[in-house]
Order: C-alpha cells, then structure tokens, then sequence
C-alpha cells in the first residue's frame, strides 16, 4: 500500500522526510536519492520504501545524539529538544533515548550531579541551580537530593563569597553603602538569601578596610 512522502531540503546534505504530512525528521539527500532515485518533492512510496527511509531517519538523528552528548553531559529533556530541533518524530525520539540510557550514554542523575557541582564553582546560588535545574527536566526530588549533596554549608559559603566578591568590583571606588546596597541587590538577584549576601559582602568590605 502507498503512502504520499514529501521531500524537503533543510540542507545541503539533509531533507526532512513527511509521511502523510506527519514529519518524522532528516535524512541525508543519499537515502532517498538511492532507493528512490529522488532527493525532493511530493510522491508516492510503498511499504518497504518508507520503512528504508525512517530507518535511515533513525540512524542519522542516532548519530547526531551522540555527537551531541559527546560535547558534554546532557539530560534527557535537552536532548529531546535537540532531536526536536530536527524535527524527529516522538516515537523515534522516545527509542533513540531509550537506546542512550540503556547504553549508560545518558543519565539524568549523573547530569543533574556534574551540572550542579558546574554551577556552585561559578558562583551560583543554591536557589538559581535548582531553577537551573528544574529547567532541564530533573524532577523535584531528584533536584533537592543532588543540591543537599553538592551545595554544603561551606560551598555555599563560598559560593556566595565569590559571588560578592565579583559584585563588589563593579562599583571599586564608590563609597561603602552605595557598593555594599548594589552588590546586595545583585546577589539577591541571582538567589542569594538576604542573611548569606549581607554576611558576606560585611566581610569583604571590612577586610579591604572600609
């Protein structure tokens, strides 16, 4: 039985391949150049035609999501909205990942850990790494259990610390209150509680002896 196909370019190499207007995402212009002798255009395709080219889908959106974890740990949303990016249709977005995680390329819990312990070393706020993470398709617990492991009394202090630190040197010069009231109103900006900022920014301002 046939089916209508429709061919798009979306690059030079790729087309996005549709079935009945259902688009299932790219494959590269050789797939349907080989079995069909056509790369773009509306046309119709039997059985064994169209299950050649969602193979072929398939396989060119598994090696883009391994190129894209390769770059760095990702979680399982990111890496859905990368293949939606492309178009991929869910069912094969749904395997694809599957396929990731039981080969241990994907894993939100290990994301979730390095994502956060990435974050508290740029200074952020325990509050801002939750957003961040929540964000990113970690689920509540998942969030609150890799933020009590990471985000320690003493690394949140730090943290904090070399946020204010960065605050302060924005406005090196200008007198003590206006500096010590900017730099608290960008620390509670990016999630820093008020007792955390205030403490901190004393600190440093007594140290440097104003």
């Amino acid at each position: 039985m046939s089916k209508t196909i429709r061919l798009t370019s979306r690059t030079r190499t790729d087309v996005l391949l549709a079935i009945d207007d259902i688009y299932w995402g790219a494959l590269p212009r050789q797939a349907p150049l080989s079995c069909l002798g056509r790369d773009e255009g509306e046309f119709d395709a039997n059985d064994d035609d169209i299950s050649a080219l969602l193979e072929e889908v398939s396989r060119h959106a598994w090696n883009r999501l391994l190129r894209y974890l390769a770059s760095r740990e990702h979680s399982r949303l990111e890496c859905r909205r990368y293949l939606d990016r492309t178009r991929v249709h869910h069912t094969i977005s749904n395997q694809l990942l599957d396929k990731a995680e039981k080969l241990d390329y994907l894993d939100d819990n290990r994301f979730a850990n390095l994502f956060a312990r990435e974050l508290l070393r740029k200074g952020k706020s325990r509050r801002a790494a939750y957003q961040s993470l929540r964000q990113r398709g970690i689920d509540e617990a998942a969030s609150e259990q890799v933020l009590s492991d990471v985000y320690r009394p003493q690394e949140e202090c730090e943290a904090v610390r070399r946020s204010a630190e960065k605050a302060l040197r924005r406005t090196a010069g200008k007198p003590r209150k206006e500096r010590w009231e900017k730099a608290l109103a960008s620390l509670a900006r990016q999630g820093f509680s008020y007792e955390a900022a205030s403490k901190a920014l004393n600190e440093l301002l007594n140290e440097a002896g104003e």
